[in-house]
């Protein structure tokens, strides 16, 4: 599905937008770096859940214990995300940056997110982590719910996610609202982002299910008369504005956000549409986004130690004797070298780091394709 990573390369287009641009109200009121981390929730509870579904399937119909399609999903996401998560950390850790060796052991358990929400600090190049946090606690309970629910049960337990999403967000700002120093806070702990898994597992439910329109109309509408009525509950309790709209914003970003992945999945068929999702440049990036994604806070710090280092340590150029870095003062300059060092790196990894161990999966397939072949002759 090419057109869904070249959406992976727009929505980490919009983090990255958030984090490098100088804030201002404008900014700060679209907040795209939250679109682009929502967008990324939806996606993977889209493309988790159908994995896992197809998995299931395959499970009844060829006798495949589940216990089995759970270990070989476990290994074959620790392939894909662990090597350069932790040779990335293990960097950082080396060279003693940002602080992390005071907090290493919650970004090596993958509880980034819930120090920062102890400690009411971001972090600094380590902030965007919180969100590979979130999505590995994620992967730690939803295969269990969807190899192992009943049948019966599957599609309400996967709905009531939607709901635990933005209920988390408004009973962390009814009881912690004291220990907020930055409202926004209150939605990087793992259940305040579970709508956005939520609904993007309820579209792969209904792809695999093949449901029918009525039935998924059916859903959608009572999913959103629950969503309205928590809403209105929230309005009449909780009096801070601001609070409200992030209460009921990351619900908002995941519907529009599940449409969006609904169609890509399908294809979008225009001519404008379908060349920008189809471009071999925008697919490629989005081929390598977890790279981009992982490296992009770095950069921009990484560059500062430089400038500064060069000055105190007087690193000159012998060609122009200036310091052999200094201050970007262009705007949109630094920004372009910055996102040309950001593509290098990140697809340096890819080829060399990411990929070969990626391939490894080839190994730890779901279904054998002998025990396929035998249970249908």
């Amino acid at each position: 599905m090419p057109q869904l990573d070249a959406l992976r390369a727009f929505a980490v287009g919009l983090v990255i937008l958030e984090h490098w641009l100088p804030h201002n109200q404008v900014l700060e009121a679209i907040n795209p770096g939250y679109i682009g981390v929502v967008f990324f929730f939806v996606l993977s509870g889209f493309l988790i859940t159908k994995i896992l579904l197809k998995n299931r399937t395959d499970s009844d119909n060829y006798a495949i214990p589940k216990a089995q399609v759970l270990k070989k999903f476990i290994i074959r996401r620790a392939l894909r995300i662990f090597p350069i998560y932790y040779i990335t950390i293990f960097a950082c850790f080396a060279v003693g940056l940002a602080s992390i060796r005071e907090k290493f052991i919650w970004y090596v358990l993958y509880l980034s997110n819930y120090f920062v929400f102890y400690t009411q600090n971001w972090g600094g190049p380590l902030t965007h982590l919180w969100t590979l946090a979130v999505e590995e606690q994620f992967y730690l309970f939803w295969p269990l719910i969807i190899l192992f629910v009943p049948t019966r049960w599957l599609l309400l337990v996967i709905s009531s996610f939607v709901v635990i999403g933005p209920l988390s967000r408004f009973l962390i700002f009814t009881l912690f609202d004291s220990h907020l120093t930055n409202d926004l806070f209150a939605l990087i702990l793992t259940p305040s982002c579970l709508d956005a898994f939520g609904i993007g597992a309820v579209l792969a439910y209904f792809k695999q299910e093949n449901s029918d329109k009525q039935t998924v109309q059916k859903t959608f509408s009572i999913l959103l008369v629950t969503l309205l009525s928590l809403f209105a509950v929230t309005w009449l309790i909780i009096v801070d504005s601001y609070q409200l709209i992030l209460v009921i914003k990351g619900s908002i970003i995941a519907l529009a956000s599940v449409w969006v992945i609904h169609r890509a999945g399908k294809g979008f068929e225009h001519p404008l549409m379908k060349s920008i999702l189809e471009n071999g440049i925008v697919v490629y990036l989005g081929k390598i986004s977890y790279g981009i994604y992982l490296f992009h806070n770095f950069i921009p710090y990484l560059y500062t130690l430089a400038v500064i280092y060069s000055q105190r340590y007087n690193i000159r150029n012998p060609l122009t004797n200036d310091y052999l870095f200094t201050e970007i003062q262009n705007p949109i300059v630094r920004f372009i070298i910055f996102l040309s060092l950001l593509i290098l790196f990140s697809a340096i990894s890819w080829h060399l780091v990411e990929k070969p161990i990626n391939n490894l999966k080839k190994q730890f397939q779901y279904v054998n394709s002998r025990k396929v072949t035998s249970a249908s002759t």
